[in-house]
């Protein structure tokens, strides 16, 4: 019997029941949207011409991959802030949305304060902590909800809430495409849960690849920052070396960088993020790079999703599936999905180093 089919293997290695948390993404995103629709944003929000998201970690993976999905549609600038600063650029007419699931994150706190003070327009989303207490202080807009998993694993609120935010502000229209994605996601649930064996379930299948592999992860247009999600998936669940690339920039350096180390068929493995979504010429380039990695024997799979109605199924479809199998990996490496040490550590020391806020 294959590892991931034998119960044993998650009681032992998932004792927290991690688990729950990407079996329930759907109603994550469900409730999100419900409760998104219920803050009251002032009228004079709608007044901006660009867009800052300011967040870490997993409370910054929404923010990127909300970005990635509404640049091409959306009519102002969008930018990714992971720092203790804003640009200069912050003002006035500014919107800007600091994401932090714990609301103590020290960077976004910084941002924050730098952002009050050039009276930008701020909304904040988080589950508690000093930024709630601060949004209060300032009357700003606040989106709290209530969800006791690690950041990384709160991935439907942080995105949709963002969602809804920008669809409340006329900057996207997004509500028939919604539910069409919330359909797809329940229906991709029956197939990607722990019960679905091994030669049934997508998720299983990649992670058995994966294991013991350094993964490279590539993605184009709306999948960049998908891309990214799963290398940093990878980092957290899988306790798993991985790093992504995005294309078409990887046409102008990854592909020479193919013959050193000789180890590499050995030792790394390749994914790419396909999409009929994307520029045609990036269907080329896919082709064409794909003959490349044949022939230097370094192992790769290109993954689409079927069905995929429109952009945003297509990324969501994409996170569930990999979330999963970056779960499934985790207890194939004998490790607990839920357990980031060396993150927990890294703050212990940054608390007992204080510095003025």
């Amino acid at each position: 019997m294959n590892e991931l089919d034998r119960s044993e293997n998650y009681r032992r290695f998932d004792p927290g029941n991690f688990i729950e948390h990407f079996i329930d993404f759907p109603s994550q995103c469900e409730q999100a949207w419900q409760e998104i629709k219920k803050v009251v944003l002032p009228s004079y929000y709608l007044s901006l011409n660009k867009a800052v998201i300011v967040g870490m970690g997993g409370s910054a993976i929404g923010g990127e991959v909300l970005k990635g999905f509404v640049e091409q549609e959306c009519q102002i600038p969008i930018e990714m802030i992971r720092d203790y600063s804003v640009p200069g650029y912050v003002d006035k007419n500014t919107l800007l949305i600091a994401s932090t699931y714990s609301g103590n994150t020290e960077e976004t706190l910084s941002a924050c304060s730098q952002a009050l003070s050039k009276k930008a327009k701020i909304i904040v989303i988080s589950t508690d902590g000093k930024i709630t207490q601060w949004a209060q202080s300032y009357k700003l807009p606040l989106y709290q909800f209530h969800y006791q998993t690690e950041p990384r694993q709160a991935f439907g609120f942080s995105f949709i809430s963002l969602l809804g935010i920008f669809d409340k502000l006329g900057l996207i229209d997004v509500k028939e495409t919604y539910q069409k994605a919330i359909l797809l996601l329940k229906h991709l649930q029956n197939q990607l849960k722990p019960e679905v064996p091994t030669a049934s379930n997508q998720a299983k299948q990649l992670a058995g690849e994966l294991y013991n592999k350094m993964v490279i992860v590539f993605g184009a247009g709306h999948l960049k920052a998908v891309a990214r999600r799963f290398k940093t998936q990878l980092n957290e669940n899988a306790k798993q070396m991985a790093f992504w690339e995005e294309l078409p920039e990887a046409c102008h350096n990854f592909i020479v960088g193919l013959d050193w180390p000789k180890k590499l068929p050995e030792e790394v493995f390749l994914l790419l993020l396909d999409s009929k979504y994307v520029h045609p010429r990036i269907t080329l380039r896919y082709a064409v790079i794909q003959e490349i990695f044949t022939k230097t024997n370094i192992p790769f799979r290109t993954i689409r999703m079927n069905p995929a109605t429109d952009p945003l199924t297509e990324l969501l479809s994409f996170i569930y599936l990999l979330d999963f199998a970056s779960y499934y990996l985790a207890i194939l490496n004998k490790v607990d999905p839920r357990q980031i040490e060396n993150i927990r550590y890294l703050k212990q020391k940054l608390e007992e180093e204080q510095w003025p806020k």
